[in-house]
């Protein structure tokens, strides 16, 4: 029988407890003021509340905390100090790929009998940082650096050292046949110095040529019989200048200039090579994040060859500046027979028979084009430049892997050629290396011992 009198609010807390199924706490229950109220017990859930104590087992495990647990954590926390230990003593000493390096097999291996050169001598050089060189028409080496200009002879001895400038960042010899013949020309970021030598090599200024208008960043010099080439990596362009250093005409600008105001639908799209008509219309020199650009001319034709290293192509142009797209050439390619990484090619040689000598960085190859860009050969690929030759190795040389050293992905070799040899400096391993066509009987290059007068660092 129902009353309608109130109930105390005890009488309300024993109903409420009893609508709830099992809601009685637990024999044995310690006073609820040491650990939950009975509203925390309900806010928890079931689990809390038939485990209130909370060092015991029970609310231990219902809280994630049981001894199963703490073994799983102790052994993921002991394996996680085993790779860390692991990261630090070996990640240092793997190389990661620098830019878009898919498969680095691939384009590492090269068929032996795709290689038509030889290794045949080496020595070191006590240069430090070596930054451009050249072959005098004696056969000695010219060797740019900081603010010096080295000299050796062809058999690897020093003959003297002579202050410079400033870095220098090219330099070229004027045979007897050129436009500047005996003259020494030594570039450096905008401007480009004329010197003459005596017989000890001993460089005297003679003239000055300046681009301060321009702000040029002169990369590269050839000088041919009615002019000389500069290749300007800041402005992006070719300089073909007089004996005196008037630059006659500029070429290379894209023929297509993009408003940066337009609409990206409104602006020129970039040519596509494989389409009739696309190549008609030169689209600038692409330096990226490597400002190389390399002027080569064609004794046999007259053809100007430039490097676009990131378009992975090598641009051909008549003396007068128009481009050529039929006698231009290169493609991307992660094979052997093309280019790739960011960016190459980063120097071009047209030797005497009117091939094309390239020289590629990160991956460390030198091959020979034909003018229409058909492979004929390689000089040496990065199984050869990649490592110390074994009759330089030495205590103090322990490592035999350019990869291994900083900022070497960075550092291209540099080639010159001369009567049929291909002369490599490496100014990470310091040392000069002399390749011949294994026909070749020409004995040049016997390695000497120089003492160096800065060890390269090694990670």
């Amino acid at each position: 029988m129902f009353s309608d009198e109130p109930r105390s609010e005890m009488e309300n807390r024993d109903h409420e407890e009893a609508a709830l199924p099992d809601a009685s706490p637990p024999e044995q229950m310690d006073p609820p003021e040491a650990y939950f109220d009975r509203e925390r017990w309900r806010a928890v859930g079931e689990d809390t509340r038939r485990f209130p104590e909370r060092e015991s087992p029970g609310y231990l495990r219902a809280a994630g905390f049981s001894s199963f647990s703490f073994a799983v954590l102790g052994i993921v926390t002991l394996f996680a100090g085993l790779l860390g230990v692991v990261a630090v003593h070996y990640l240092p000493t793997v190389q990661f790929p620098h830019g878009p390096l898919p498969h680095r097999s691939d384009f590492n291996a090269i068929p032996s009998q795709w290689i038509g050169y030889e290794q045949v001598s080496a020595f070191p050089i006590s240069v430090v940082d070596a930054s451009c060189f050249t072959l005098h028409e004696s056969g000695h080496l010219l060797i740019g650096s900081d603010r010096q200009l080295a000299i050796y002879s062809p058999h690897g001895k020093r003959v003297g050292a002579f202050p410079l400038a400033g870095n220098p960042q090219a330099l070229a010899f004027g045979a007897e046949n050129t436009l500047l013949p005996g003259k020494l020309l030594v570039a450096y970021r905008n401007r480009v110095e004329s010197h003459s030598l005596d017989n000890t090599f001993f460089p005297t200024l003679t003239t000055v040529w300046s681009f301060p208008e321009d702000n040029a960043d002169i990369r590269s010099i050839t000088v041919t019989a009615d002019a000389v080439y500069l290749g300007d990596a800041a402005n992006r362009v070719v300089h073909k200048c007089d004996h005196n250093g008037t630059v006659v005409k500029r070429f290379g600008q894209p023929e297509r200039r993009q408003d940066s105001n337009a609409a990206p639908s409104e602006r020129a799209a970039p040519i596509d090579f494989s389409k009739p008509g696309e190549a008609e219309v030169f689209d600038g020199f692409a330096l990226a994040h490597h400002p190389s650009l390399c002027v080569s001319v064609s004794a046999k034709s007259g053809t100007v060859y430039a490097t676009n290293p990131g378009r992975h192509r090598v641009e051909a142009f008549t003396p007068e500046g128009t481009w050529e797209p039929k006698f231009s050439w290169g493609d991307e390619s992660p094979n052997f027979t093309g280019f790739c990484a960011c960016c190459n090619p980063v120097q071009i040689i047209v030797l005497d028979s009117g091939d094309i000598l390239t020289v590629e960085k990160t991956i460390n190859r030198i091959k020979i084009y034909d003018p229409k860009g058909k492979l004929l050969t390689v000089v040496a690929g990065s199984s050869i430049l990649d490592r110390i030759p074994q009759s330089l190795l030495s205590d103090d040389r322990r490592d035999r892997r350019r990869s291994v050293i900083d900022n070497a992905p960075f550092r291209p070799v540099f080639a010159a050629v001369a009567e049929g040899r291909v002369v490599v400096l490496d100014p990470v391993f310091q040392l000069l290396a002399c390749h011949l066509t294994p026909s070749s009987t020409i004995d040049i290059f016997i390695a000497v011992r120089v003492p160096m007068s800065k060890p390269f660092s090694v990670r």
